[in-house]
């Protein structure tokens, strides 16, 4: 009864046993003028904390195509408008508007925080800065980039080209893509991926750098792959996918599957093209053809799909050469992480200390192996030496 095509959508969020509804199409659209109600909702995503992001149409008085959309994030009985076309565009003078909102699928984490990507209209905009890319809650949105902005860290006279949407973290960090456009820009140095906190957001990889942990002379290439077939889990450790290029690179070995450690903040090959797993040979020739290999975008931060856990463990779909194919959990070991916890700390520490004998003493595998750190069949200072370099301390 009092059901129909008007209100006949309906959102909620929770465990299975306690629902609550958190949006219905015809509601009175929250952060809108009186009489504007809910049309529609799509792209949605929700947090750990039980909140909702999603894209809403709108109808109702003064509701027109150039006000008719926006982003809402919260729970039930608590929505927030995030943008809405139309609306002033935050961080920008008066006069200057958001050309639209919630044009794509947004990630959130369980601190309430989003990321918008959207364009801009009004007084000194053009079509070669109108895209900008926000992040933060709803009432205290920030600007990250802008295209057009001047990217030094690039080169001199570099400015961005385009932005890409954003994954977050828990730990409020960002991971995004970006073109370049400049006089020293070209095929081999024109996209890189961004990661850091919400305010200052470094050159994590790039076209044409070195490839880290591999042989001297490999650059990294087809950086542009590296959002698509990327995951991010709730500690803010990182696996994406790129191409390398260098003397030694072939056909066969050119895509290169990366975790970014968030204890070591640095980059490592998890799996590689041509690279040997249980005796076969794996088959990745092209950045698409991990396509359908792991389950991408972020953790469980934001309820889409999670290969890659807090431990580090990417589950992966790997084709060989053979013909064969399997599901496999990848995950880096890390000289002296004895208990394999990914972290190199006291407790590593601690056990080193029970299997210390000193050189030319054979050391019992399974007792000690992981703490012959430099692997030469003993456990003495040489190997005290490499395990004090590697302590990260606890995750």
């Amino acid at each position: 009864p009092g059901v129909n095509e008007t209100n006949d959508h309906a959102m909620w969020v929770g465990p299975r046993d306690g629902l609550q509804l958190v949006w219905r199409e015809g509601m009175p659209a929250p952060g809108t003028e009186s009489g504007v109600t809910f049309d529609w909702a799509d792209l949605v995503v929700f947090n750990d904390a039980g909140e909702v992001a999603f894209r809403g149409g709108l109808e109702g008085p003064g509701i027109d195509d150039s006000n008719d959309v926006g982003r809402w994030l919260g729970g039930p009985g608590g929505l927030q408008l995030v943008t809405r076309a139309g609306d002033p565009a935050p961080g920008f003078p008066p006069g200057v508007m958001l050309a639209g909102a919630g044009g794509g699928l947004t990630s959130i984490n369980t601190s309430g925080d989003a990321n918008e990507l959207t364009l801009l209209e009004g007084p000194g905009i053009s079509a070669d800065d109108d895209l900008v890319l926000y992040v933060g809650a709803p009432d205290s949105l920030s600007v990250v980039m802008r295209e057009g902005g001047a990217a030094p860290e690039a080169g001199p006279d570099v400015e961005l080209a385009s932005i890409g949407t954003a994954h977050l973290s828990q730990r409020r960090q960002l991971f995004f893509r970006v073109k370049y456009a400049g006089p020293s820009i070209d095929d081999s140095n024109t996209w890189a991926m961004y990661f850091g906190p919400y305010d200052n957001p470094q050159v994590t990889l790039r076209d044409g750098d070195s490839a880290p942990h591999l042989s001297a002379g490999t650059v990294l290439a087809r950086v542009v792959a590296a959002p698509a077939l990327s995951a991010l889990n709730d500690l803010a450790d990182v696996v994406a996918v790129t191409e390398v290029a260098g003397p030694d690179v072939t056909l066969d070995d050119k895509v290169v599957l990366w975790l970014r450690d968030h204890l070591r903040a640095e980059w490592y090959p998890l799996l590689r093209g041509g690279m040997q797993v249980g005796g076969r040979v794996v088959a990745i020739f092209e950045t698409g053809d991990l396509g359908s290999a792991i389950c991408n975008k972020t953790g469980g931060s934001d309820g889409q799909p999670q290969s890659l856990n807090d431990a580090q463990e990417l589950a992966i779909r790997i084709e060989f050469t053979d013909g064969t194919h399997g599901v496999y959990v990848l995950r880096l070991s890390w000289p002296g992480d004895d208990d394999s916890d990914g972290d190199v700390d006291l407790l590593d520490m601690a056990h080193f200390q029970t299997c210390f004998a000193g050189a030319g003493w054979p050391v019992d595998p399974a007792a000690c192996g992981g703490m012959d750190v430099d692997e030469d069949e003993d456990v003495d200072f040489s190997d005290f030496t490499l395990l004090v370099e590697a302590l990260t301390g606890s995750r």
